[in-house]
């Protein structure tokens, strides 16, 4: 196999890994409060200039989306970390938690970008694979993934293995 396969081989999977990582421990995280996130006016607002700014955004760029100015915005942006809306990225930098649904919800001019994690089952005659159908309903409302990962059994592989979908 050519070095270069390799290596973008390697890196699919370092972005598989980090996404299941990912996805574990926020599975551990109790769940944002969004109740409390969203009592304050100002609160809100700033959950939604985060959204609107792609999930992710430097203090200075809240504050102008936002319109909440220096110590009240740092006050919800602490508050928002305390009810697990908001993660600090690095000094100054904050992220959504959560992007889903809260960049569907107050879309941006940033796209998204969306993978897709969906199982493939064992097969049913004259039904197309789930993956395929999602993938399909996710394209019609406007959602591209820009990766796709499916996970299946053994068994269940096996059953696809004669339809040349290209699940290895």
């Amino acid at each position: 196999m050519p070095v270069a396969e390799q290596r973008k081989k390697r890196h699919r999977l370092a972005l598989f890994c980090k996404f299941v990582t990912d996805l574990l421990v926020s599975m551990l995280r109790s769940p944002p409060d969004y109740a409390e996130a969203f009592r304050q006016v100002n609160g809100k607002r700033v959950v939604e200039a985060l959204a609107r700014l792609g999930g992710v955004a430097r203090f200075s760029d809240i504050e102008k989306a936002s319109g909440v100015r220096g110590s009240t915005l740092i006050h919800h942006l602490n508050r928002l970390e305390r009810v697990g809306v908001v993660a600090r990225e690095t000094k100054g930098v904050y992220s959504l938690v959560y992007k889903t649904p809260l960049c569907f919800v107050f879309p941006g001019e940033k796209p998204i970008p969306v993978a897709y994690l969906g199982l493939l089952g064992e097969k049913v005659p004259n039904r197309p694979p789930e993956p395929e159908v999602t993938i399909d309903l996710l394209s019609r409302e406007g959602l591209s993934p820009s990766a796709v990962y499916v996970l299946t059994s053994y068994e269940a592989l096996g059953t696809w293995r004669d339809d040349g979908l290209g699940y290895t």
